[in-house]
């Protein structure tokens, strides 16, 4: 929601502003701007810059204005160039570098998964955990609106970045958005899970069967296993200690 019915703020409307130099070629500037909550921005130019793997909790909307990005997805590499949108969903591993020598500059928007849910219910029919079905797209538009989000934060107008916020959004909803799968389950719940099946004997925490199973799953995870392994494994485990112990 806008901060200000009006649009117009200050600079006091600015926070967490982290300013990123590598050089003369090379800067950054990652923040957030309350007018607009749930929403981080990046816009920055990179030339010898690159980022490992990582994913986000959120998802990621990019629009590169120069240079070309190369964007490394699970499926394979895709070039973001100008005029094309890029659009990951959250907890999505991806890592990224320059596609040219003279490196890429861009504006990132990451709105929070209630964000964009919230817009998705206003203005689509999907149902369920609304995402983007593509990962980059030629949408020349809507890279320019992605840039007006920045633009308007930067002048403190929080009506007009929230109402292009919504406006790019809805638009890449529309048009290239589906409902996602169930997630598989994080190591940190899977953690969970493994302290809530064990039990307590005195002072002692005694790990059961099912424990057993869930840790061996935890395990596949943190080594990237596909889902159905991390399912086997935990089976697998589980039906061993059962046995052992009789």
């Amino acid at each position: 929601m806008a901060k200000e019915a009006g649009g117009a703020g200050d600079a006091g409307d600015m926070r967490d502003v982290r300013e990123v130099t590598g050089g003369k070629d090379e800067w950054a500037r990652h923040w957030q701007y309350p007018g607009v909550p749930g929403l981080d921005l990046l816009r920055a130019r990179y030339v010898r810059h690159s980022f490992s793997r990582h994913s986000h909790e959120g998802f990621v909307l990019g629009a590169v204005f120069r240079g070309i990005e190369d964007v490394v997805m699970p499926q394979g590499t895709i070039q973001a160039r100008p005029g094309t949108v890029v659009m990951i969903n959250p907890e999505v591993p991806h890592a990224a570098h320059a596609g040219v020598p003279e490196g890429w500059s861009y504006a990132t928007l990451y709105p929070s998964a209630q964000v964009v849910a919230g817009i998705a219910e206003e203005t689509t029919s999907l149902r369920g955990t609304a995402g983007f079905a593509e990962t980059i797209v030629e949408d020349a538009d809507t890279a320019r609106l992605i840039r007006g989000v920045h633009r308007a934060a930067e002048e403190g107008n929080a009506l007009a970045a929230d109402s292009l916020l919504r406006i790019a959004v809805a638009r890449l909803l529309r048009r290239h958005g589906q409902s996602l799968p169930a997630r598989a389950p994080t190591v940190a719940l899977l953690a969970e899970l493994t302290a809530q099946q064990t039990f307590s004997t005195g002072q002692h925490l005694v790990l059961d069967a099912r424990g057993a199973g869930l840790v061996a799953a935890a395990l596949a995870l943190v080594l990237r296993a596909p889902f159905l392994v991390v399912v086997g494994a935990a089976v697998v485990v589980t039906a061993g200690v059962r046995a052992i112990s009789g």
